[in-house]
C-alpha cells in the first residue's frame, strides 16, 4: 500500500540485527556545533545507542520522527554515520543515512552498504537521501537498476524514481523507461516491481505527453498487492496512484 506520494508507512516493518564489534572510539564520535564551528557537547556513540535503546523501548519497528528529531539534532557527520552504520542495527542504521555526506560516497561504499541491508525502509532511505545524491548515482543507476537480485534492482529503480523527482530526467528518456517497465513489470520481484510501479507513476504525473500511456501500461499490470488498504493510502496499482496524485495537487 502506498501513500499519494510514497510507500506506506505499514508496509516497512522493521528487523533488529545483531550488533557487530563497535568501536566507540572511531573518529566522528563527537559532533560539531554548526551554527558556531565549535565542538558541541561530547556525543560517543554509546551515548546514541542508549538514546536509541530509549525510543524503541517496547516498540516493534522503528518510529521515524524521533529518529528524524535525533539526526537534526546531531546534523551531517560523515564519519559518525559510518561508525553507526557499522552497529548493524537498523535504527542506527536509519539515523546513519540522515548524517551522511553523499559527496564522500564512493561507488564502492555505496554497493558494500547495499549488500548489507535487508530492510525495506532502510533501503529506501539510502538510495533516496544518500545515494541519490552521491557524484556515483547514475553509474550504479545503471548497474542497478537491471539487476535480478530483488533488492538491488529496487534500489536502481529508486534511484530512477528520485532523478524524476528532482526532475533530472526529459521526456525523451521517459520513453525508453516506460518500453523497459512494460517489457518486465509482470516478471520482476514483488519488491523491484513496487518501485518499478512508483517509476512509472511519477512519470504519468510530471509528463502528461506519458500520462495517457502510463496508465495504459498500469492497467494492464493491475494490482501488486491486494492487502487491505489502510486509510489514507492507495493500493499498488498506478492509474489509481496517479489519480490520488493529481486529485491531491488540484486541490
Amino acid at each position: 500500500m502506498l501513500t499519494e506520494e510514497h510507500v506506506c508507512d505499514e508496509f516497512h516493518a522493521s528487523k533488529t540485527y545483531p550488533a557487530r564489534s563497535i568501536d566507540v572510539k572511531r573518529p566522528g564520535c563527537t559532533f560539531e556545533n554548526n551554527q558556531t564551528g565549535k565542538k558541541g557537547r561530547s556525543m560517543t556513540l554509546a551515548d546514541v545507542l542508549g538514546q536509541l535503546d530509549a525510543q524503541g523501548a517496547g516498540k516493534a519497528r522503528v518510529t521515524m520522527g524521533p529518529l528524524r528529531a535525533l539526526g537534526k539534532k546531531l546534523k551531517t557527520d560523515h564519519a559518525f554515520a559510518l561508525a553507526l552504520w557499522d552497529t548493524g542495527r537498523t535504527d542506527a542504521m536509519l539515523l546513519a543515512t540522515m548524517l551522511m555526506a553523499p559527496d564522500r560516497v564512493t561507488a564502492a561504499d555505496a554497493t558494500a552498504m547495499l549488500a548489507s541491508v535487508t530492510d525495506l525502509q532502510l533501503l529506501d532511505e539510502l538510495t533516496y537521501k544518500v545515494v541519490a545524491e552521491a557524484p556515483c548515482a547514475d553509474e550504479l543507476c545503471r548497474k542497478w537498476v537491471d539487476a535480478k537480485q530483488e533488492l538491488t534492482g529496487r534500489a536502481g529503480w529508486n534511484l530512477l524514481v528520485a532523478k524524476l523527482l528532482r526532475k533530472r530526467l526529459d521526456t525523451g528518456e521517459c520513453d525508453g523507461i516506460l518500453k523497459t517497465i512494460e517489457s518486465c513489470c509482470k516478471t520482476a520481484p514483488v519488491k523491484k516491481a513496487e518501485s518499478m510501479m512508483r517509476c512509472l507513476v511519477e512519470i504519468g504525473v510530471r509528463f502528461p505527453e506519458h500520462r495517457q500511456r502510463a496508465i495504459d501500461i498500469g492497467t494492464r499490470w493491475g494490482l501488486i498487492d491486494d492487502r487491505p488498504v489502510p486509510k489514507g493510502c492507495t493500493p499498488f496499482y498506478a492509474p489509481d496512484w496517479i489519480a490520488a496524485i493529481l486529485k491531491r495537487q488540484k486541490n
